[in-house]
């Protein structure tokens, strides 16, 4: 994972290199292969380079066309090269060895503004064209690649973090409350930035400023609900989705290194990873090191027996790491590791993965995340059965019900009949129960947010959400609901721990090519029989151990992020001293304080995750919204 930056001046006038380099130099970390200027005219681009492939070694980025007409820089791992090469060869450079940059140019000269439909893989790019004065940007589907965009007086910035458009001088930097509230309520959304002034590029989206001007932001991809995929036998859709994981996996193992290693739990999604990442391995005469965390005090987070079985059953090469001891939680170290947004909470678990890797020798990274996204389905499928005479579903939810200690009538509630509850009731009941405190679980950012807040962030939050693909199915509207703001945070934390060691980070559930199956096939294959993800687990029980491909229950690791809290419970209160977000309205100090006393009391593990979105987002707050800054804020 590289970044890039560009500003292009709409008057004419040069560009400033002080300016430029500031806004590489802001995210440094991103670049450990160097640093490259390129300026023309108006136009300045940097790129930061991570030389993670082979072709990248013979990159030359920013890159500029033979006849230099068109500039480009981009951050992209192109993974549907040889289709791609195939087509393309008329538009292709006369070069040896040709690079993702290369492909990506040729795609523009050939489709032009649709381009970015054709790609696959991970991107974000920028094209200049100084022929008809037009700037093209263009990000990936699947929010693995960001990209930020502002302009700024007769500017137009875009660099990959938002963080380094603060170093812009004509940039305040003040933070967005929308988004601040949006992280409080554990609901952080992906196209909204978390400072005024400057906007993400939702994913699937391409930006285009015209000759004239006037700036187009354009969706270039979406799930089409008329794309299905109907197969007779259930061995037909297991052989596809098992060409489509091997597929995956084999993209993201493109590395120049010999060294690829791989995150390992005891679940089914990084199982999956790994077991088809350890056959890529040895068919390509690579080594595969496995990583897995070992919680020795908290014994209910521990997979350990999951993971000796498939660590023995594939012969890997493993290795546990400490994560209780190098991984704890250091609110002032480590949650304002970046000024991007408060996600660096959760990075002191994440950091000694890629530690690891590096220290081992790889510069690669694979992990099990998406797995729940792209193959879990949705609960709402029950009641969609249910509709179709499928009577299956009353014992499978009995089921379900003894084997998570779960009230059977409160799981027929949340599974059957809350479906179909209208939205706006919803809205009305949480509303209510905010009023209610009494009422309302500690774990509950209702009991911590004023009520007229919780109102104004759903009304925002309903005016500016993704567009939901017209499936008739509610369970798979409810699914794409999920999908497009599941891995914006995640994503984030991988790609800046990756940062600080020189490792890429990649994810091959995190593939469009894998969400467009996963909708496009009957929504109940997916959960059956007991079992979320059945199809998955049917596709994978030739590869693993029975115990984990139709292990019933998923780790929690809540008692590890509990005992966090209880540890660093001083530490939180004195960051609760910053008054920024009360100052905003934002949060109810004191309730706050009053139900994390009574949460930490009552020894519940369930809830914690509520609790870590707020407190990351008040560290960040701390770190980054100094005491000057809320007296001028109170003063305007």
């Amino acid at each position: 994972m590289s970044a890039i930056a560009v500003i292009l001046n709409l008057d004419g006038a040069p560009v400033e290199h002080a300016i430029l380099e500031d806004m590489a130099q802001q995210v440094a970390k991103l670049g450990p292969d160097g640093i490259n200027y390129l300026y023309r005219d108006n136009i300045g681009l940097a790129y930061l380079a991570l030389n993670s492939t082979p072709e990248a070694l013979h990159e030359t980025q920013p890159l500029e066309s033979e006849e230099k007409r068109y500039l480009l820089v981009a951050d992209a791992r192109i993974d549907n090269r040889p289709e791609l090469l195939a087509i393309l060869h008329r538009h292709l450079p006369n070069k040896q060895v040709l690079t993702d940059p290369d492909i990506i140019l040729a795609a523009y000269r050939k489709w032009g503004t649709v381009a970015p439909a054709y790609l696959i893989g991970d991107f974000a790019f920028v094209i200049w064209d100084q022929a008809e004065k037009e700037l093209f940007a263009a990000r990936d589907t699947m929010h693995a690649r960001p990209l930020h965009y502002a302009r700024v007086g007769q500017s137009l910035c875009i660099t990959t973090d938002a963080q380094q458009m603060l170093k812009h001088p004509k940039i305040s930097g003040k933070p967005n409350l929308n988004t601040l509230a949006s992280w409080l309520i554990s609901e952080p959304r992906g196209h909204l930035c978390m400072f005024e002034g400057i906007h993400s590029l939702p994913a699937g989206n391409s930006l285009h400023h015209t000759k004239h001007q006037q700036l187009h932001i354009k969706k270039y991809w979406n799930l089409n609900p008329d794309h299905r995929i109907r197969y007779r036998k259930t061995e037909d859709y297991q052989e596809h989705l098992k060409e489509l994981l091997s597929r995956t996996v084999s993209d993201r193992m493109r590395t120049n290194g010999s060294i690829i290693a791989s995150e390992l739990s005891g679940g089914m999604d990084s199982t999956t990873v790994t077991a088809l990442a350890q056959q890529q391995a040895q068919a390509q005469s690579k080594q595969l090191l496995a990583l897995s965390h070992e919680y020795n005090k908290h014994p209910s987070c521990s997979e350990s027996v999951y993971i000796n079985e498939l660590v023995q059953h594939l012969g890997l090469k493993h290795k546990y790491i400490d994560i209780e001891n190098e991984g704890g939680l250091d609110y002032y170290a480590n949650s304002p590791a970046a000024r991007e947004n408060p996600s660096g909470f959760w990075l002191p678990r994440v950091l000694p993965s890629t530690a690891h890797a590096a220290n081992a020798g790889a510069c690669v990274l694979l992990t099990g995340i998406g797995g729940d996204e792209a193959c879990w389905g949705h609960p709402y499928i029950f009641p969609y059965r249910l509709m179709r005479g499928d009577l299956r579903v009353i014992p499978e939810i009995i089921t379900i019900s003894k084997r998570n200690g779960l009230p059977i009538r409160n799981l027929f509630y949340r599974l059957i009949l809350y479906p179909f509850i209208p939205e706006k009731l919803k809205q009305t009941k949480r509303a209510v129960a905010s009023l209610l405190q009494s009422n309302t679980p500690a774990s509950d950012p209702d009991c911590w947010l004023p009520s007229e807040l919780i109102k104004q962030l759903n009304l925002q939050l309903e005016n500016n959400k993704e567009p939901v693909p017209g499936y008739r199915n509610r369970a798979q509207r409810e699914w794409f609901k999920g999908l497009v703001r599941a891995y914006y945070s995640t994503l984030h934390i991988y790609r800046w721990a990756g940062a600080t060691s020189g490792i890429d980070v990649r994810h091959p559930f995190v593939d469009r090519r894998l969400i467009e199956f996963a909708f496009a096939i009957p929504v109940e294959l997916w959960n059956q029989q007991n079992y979320p993800k059945w199809l998955l687990r049917r596709t994978m029980s030739d590869l693993l151990p029975n115990s984990v491909a139709w292990r019933a229950q998923k780790t929690d690791f809540s008692s590890y992020y509990l005992s966090e809290l209880k540890c660093h419970q001083g530490t939180i209160k004195k960051l609760l001293e910053n008054n920024f977000l009360n100052s905003h309205g934002l949060i109810n100090s004191t309730r706050f304080s009053k139900a994390l006393d009574s949460y930490l009391l009552s020894e519940k593990e369930g809830g914690t995750l509520a609790y870590c979105y707020a407190i990351a987002t008040i560290a960040w707050c701390a770190a980054h919204c100094s005491k000057e800054q809320i007296n001028q804020e109170a003063i305007k």
